[in-house]
């Protein structure tokens, strides 16, 4: 998934880069870099958010950034 990707699925979530940044634990300056990158972003973070378009919600460890836990689905 590209950096144009991966913004247009957290705008089409409704998502900004700040509540992004919460449920992937990572700062939202990440997000904003993901976001302007000519390249890929990591795969984590983008099946990650594959999972919240489809009504999933990740659920990562405290601190463990890129590491999914459980898949919780929303009901």
């Amino acid at each position: 998934m590209t950096g144009k990707e991966f913004q247009a699925a957290r705008l089409a979530l409704g998502l900004s880069q700040t509540q992004l940044g919460k449920v992937l634990k990572v700062p939202v300056n990440t997000i904003r870099t993901w976001e302007h990158r000519e390249g890929d972003v990591p795969a984590w973070a983008a099946e990650m958010l594959d999972w919240l378009k489809r009504g999933e919600v990740p659920e990562l460890p405290a601190g463990r950034a890129g590491v999914p836990g459980r898949v919780v689905r929303k009901g």
